[in-house]
């Protein structure tokens, strides 16, 4: 999940991991407004697990590579500044 929306003061991870009734460690420190997070639903040892990656992001600076789940195949990488650089290129935005 990539939140980029600036004009408001929620981060919808953290009120995710409040509606789950999850432990505050697993929330965003500092509350930024913008931010990925990628997550992955696991089995291991008999329990069901969700891995998380965090990342507060900046207007500016370089985006993360983030792991992307894929059912079967674990997770591969998600270079999200290639992507948005091609995005800009095939739609023409400087």
């Amino acid at each position: 999940m990539i939140d980029i929306v600036t004009n408001r003061l929620a981060n919808l991870h953290n009120v995710l991991i409040q509606l789950a009734d999850k432990d505050s460690r697993f929330a965003m420190t500092g509350n930024p407004a913008t931010y990925a997070v990628a997550y992955r639903p696991v089995h291991r040892n008999t329990e069901d697990f969700i891995d998380l990656w965090r990342w507060p992001l900046s207007v500016g600076s370089v985006l993360p590579t983030v792991p992307l789940a894929l059912k079967v195949f674990g997770c591969v990488a998600l270079n999200l500044e290639a992507t948005y650089t091609e995005a800009c290129e095939r739609c023409r935005i400087p």
